[in-house]
């Protein structure tokens, strides 16, 4: 009697079970039962968007540092001022071409310790050390490199802060022993955007398998590396320690124009730099392949967003829709700045009120990349900058 009331309160307990189970889950194209992610988002994220991100990036370098060598081998007159012109151009094509590829920039690829947006050192050059490179004649990109991955040299003296004031600041005169020390930064800057892009072209097979949301899935790595870039280069650097008000940062609080990317060469190269970030994460999200301006909704990150919270029964796409809107408010208030330039903005009421304004938009970001997105994925945050509360 006894054994057959447990036998079937057993029976009973496990066809409960499996009811539930069945209504928790529903199995569609994002997720299976082992909450893996399907390759398709994968290998368009990566094949489509990241590493034609990089390699666009390494090929801007690359032509940057051709120029250099050519304006090297210019004689004085008409040809040499040609040369100038078009090695600036080609700077300001590198240093926007940075850009896109700043939220999928993982420092893994070089030796777990810097990014090429760090390495690439955009801004508050570093004048003592740039004079004491030229003066000296320390022209040899191997021993800076050797010297930026041992610590004992800084970036800002060696990238695009660099090329900056040399290219534009009047300070330096553009003789020979300067324009070898530009071809020699140029060497530096391509040097690492080959080692990224060589890095994520290797690392295809492993990136599109590692497919489950653990912390160290490509998932997880992907939306914390974009989070952290996001926040340090593009709304800090970009805009909040330029306007004062990156919290501990910046003691006094006081606007820092001096840390504008691209300060010397101004004429809106700066909010150039903004928008171009703030499009490529926009992008990104919509689904646009790199270079093309038609999106493919059904590979994008809003659509497997979309998906997730069909899983997770939150099906109503409010996050998904907001986090779209402030993407294109961000887009069309830096757009709007009509290439002003910050370090001019920062120091005129109503620029330093557009900035301010633009500043909470961005915030808004990090708001939603760290206490919706995060939270809806299920996702580990692996980092923390410490500052503002994030």
């Amino acid at each position: 009697m006894n054994n057959r009331f447990y036998k079937q309160i057993l029976c009973i307990s496990v066809g409960a079970l499996l009811i539930l189970a069945g209504c928790v889950y529903t199995p569609i194209k994002g997720v299976s039962e082992k909450r893996t992610i399907d390759a398709t988002y994968l290998s368009f994220w990566y094949k489509s968007q990241i590493i034609p991100a990089f390699s666009n990036y390494q090929l801007k370098t690359k032509e940057m540092l051709q120029a250099a060598y050519a304006l090297k081998d210019t004689e004085e007159g008409a040809e040499r001022e040609a040369a100038i012109g078009h090695l600036k151009e080609l700077y300001k094509e590198a240093f926007l071409s940075l850009q896109d590829v700043i939220i999928f920039d993982h420092a893994i690829f070089h030796s777990g310790v810097s990014g090429v947006y760090e390495l690439a050192g955009t801004s508050q050059v570093n004048k003592t050390l740039v004079k004491s490179a030229i003066e000296n004649s320390r022209f040899s990109s191997s021993e800076i490199i050797q010297e930026l991955e041992e610590g004992l040299n800084q970036p800002n003296a060696t990238g695009f802060a660099a090329m900056d004031y040399m290219l534009y600041s009047g300070e330096i005169p553009l003789d020979a022993a300067c324009i070898q020390y530009i071809c020699t930064v140029c060497e530096v800057i391509n040097h690492y955007a080959k080692a990224a892009e060589s890095y994520y072209v290797e690392n295809e097979n492993a990136f599109v398998s590692n497919n489950d949301f653990s912390a160290r899935g490509s998932l997880c790595v992907l939306i914390n590396t974009l989070m952290k870039q996001y926040e340090v280069y593009i709304r800090t650097i970009k805009v909040g320690i330029p306007i004062g008000i990156y919290g501990a940062a910046i003691v006094q609080k006081k606007p820092a124009p001096q840390a504008v990317e691209g300060y010397y060469c101004g004429k809106g190269l700066s909010t150039q730099l903004l928008h171009r970030s703030i499009l490529a994460l926009k992008n990104f999200y919509n689904g646009v392949p790199y270079n093309e301006s038609m999106p493919l909704p059904a590979n994008s990150f809003r659509h497997f967003m979309e998906e997730q919270l069909a899983v997770s029964g939150k099906g109503d796409n409010g996050l998904i829709n907001m986090f779209g809107k402030t993407l294109d408010v961000l887009e069309g208030e830096t757009e709007n700045l009509n290439h002003d330039d910050i370090a001019v903005l920062v120091n005129t009421p109503d620029g330093m009120e557009r900035l301010k304004e633009i500043y909470g938009e961005l915030q808004k970001v990090v708001g939603l990349l760290k206490a919706k997105l995060i939270v809806e994925l299920n996702l580990t945050v692996t980092y923390t900058d410490g500052e503002e509360g994030d």
